[in-house]
């Protein structure tokens, strides 16, 4: 398992591959700036420079056999809707309010767009362009491919993402957010060659409270929550991460729970380095003696991501949360009810 790779193209703060890292596959981000990342190291890669682009095409065919995901963000800045929204003139203090740059009727560009909006818009257009290269080269290798953006960007209106729409049957997934610890019910939509993320297309309930939408001054500056809402929530980042490792183990990916089990492998063949102390401390070995003794099984609604800190009370000193999935089932009466299965355990030996 810890072979496998998810690569994070337009990647932001990567807190999609810091998680899956965290839970023990590799990640890889790659993104044109680095400044906004959560602590980890960042491939950067302009992939509208057609070297750059084709470095990343060539690491995708060089770990086609490892690959088991590639999640792509593309920005949606110019494609956002909410440029078309009214700004209190209050909250302009004389600045001019964002124009749209797109259009349901010209999604690649309004007509007659001058000056910085051109320059944006023709330089989003360049990198959608190359990121539809990325989807169908990682689609023609049968690798599961993951696209996001807001439902209702014009993202998806665009010739470049018609490009691979058309070409392959994917599947969309609608969520809000604040379904996988989202502070706000934005609507966001994966695009994906597979199945994998159907189980997250949760829609918000109502029975929890959201942040404003309203855009406010902040240190001088107008700040939008559109913004805000770029990075990820971590339990979606979680939730993500934890569908990928669900689908590599069903595609044959080997997990070891002590250092036993992993030396019986075929494939493993540095227990002498290890017993000299030889091994470098990037190589990653499982502990002597499996860290829990026992697991315990649990569900809570999905939708309310703070119960999980609440059962984790109520188990002994030690225990902590491993893998979290969605399962999909039925309660009487028919109604579908979605909760997170959490396995619960310790390392005393006891079951909380």
């Amino acid at each position: 398992m810890d072979e496998l790779l998810v690569i994070e193209v337009c990647a932001g703060s990567a807190r999609l591959t810091k998680t899956c890292r965290k839970l023990g596959i590799r990640g890889m981000a790659i993104d044109k700036i680095t400044s906004r990342s959560c602590g980890i190291d960042i491939m950067t890669l302009d992939l509208t420079v057609p070297s750059q682009l084709q470095l990343l095409l060539d690491i995708i065919v060089a770990e086609r056999d490892r690959l088991l995901m590639v999640f792509i963000a593309p920005p949606c800045g110019t494609a956002s809707r909410a440029r078309g929204r009214p700004v209190k003139s209050s909250l302009l203090r004389g600045r001019p309010a964002p124009q749209p740059l797109r259009t349901d009727e010209q999604p690649d560009g309004k007509d007659n767009l001058k000056g910085t909006d051109k320059l944006k818009t023709e330089l989003a257009n360049q990198l959608y362009a190359a990121i539809t290269e990325v989807i169908l080269l990682a689609c023609s290798i049968d690798v599961c491919v993951v696209v996001e953006n807001p439902s209702n960007s014009l993202y998806w209106k665009t010739s470049f993402a018609l490009k691979f729409l058309n070409a392959i049957q994917g599947i969309f997934t609608d969520f809000h957010n604040c379904c996988h610890g989202g502070g706000r019910d934005k609507l966001t939509r994966f695009w994906s060659n597979k199945k994998w993320m159907e189980p997250l297309g949760l829609k918000c309930d109502g029975s929890h409270l959201h942040q404003s939408w309203k855009p406010r001054i902040q240190d001088g500056k107008l700040v939008f929550p559109t913004a805000e809402e770029a990075a990820y929530p971590w339990m979606l980042c979680t939730r993500i991460a934890n569908i990928a490792i669900q689908m590599g183990k069903q595609l044959g990916a080997v997990t070891h729970d002590n250092l036993d089990s992993q030396a019986k492998q075929p494939e493993f063949s540095m227990l002498n380095r290890y017993i000299f102390g030889a091994l470098p401390r990037s190589t990653k070995l499982r502990p002597l003696v499996a860290e829990f003794a026992n697991f315990h099984f649990v569900l809570t609604p999905a939708q309310h991501v703070d119960h999980v800190n609440s059962v984790l009370q109520l188990c002994p000193k030690g225990s902590s949360a491993v893998p979290q999935t969605l399962e999909v089932g039925k309660i009487l009466g028919g109604t579908i009810y979605r909760a997170m299965s959490i396995f619960r355990s310790d390392g005393a030996g006891t079951v909380g």
